[in-house]
């Protein structure tokens, strides 16, 4: 994986990809252009504690198609 793939999977930024990688900044800044196998899945493990965060966020927020406006 190129370290611009990671970058847009995670948010588009370092200090983003960093965030959800739990590291700083400057240890992404660091990363090659091709990661190791070994970045490549703390990459794919934070993309998806962020995609399962956002289901949960949506399904949180969205009502169910049974409920009723409360009056």
């Amino acid at each position: 994986m190129l370290k611009n793939t990671a970058l847009q999977m995670l948010g588009g930024s370092a200090r983003k990809a960093a965030q959800a990688v739990g590291i700083t900044p400057q240890a992404v800044g660091q990363w090659p252009e091709t990661l190791s196998a070994r970045i490549e899945d703390r990459v794919w493990a934070a993309k998806a504690r962020l995609e399962a965060k956002d289901a949960a966020v949506h399904a949180a927020s969205s009502p169910t198609p049974d409920s009723q406006p409360v009056r």
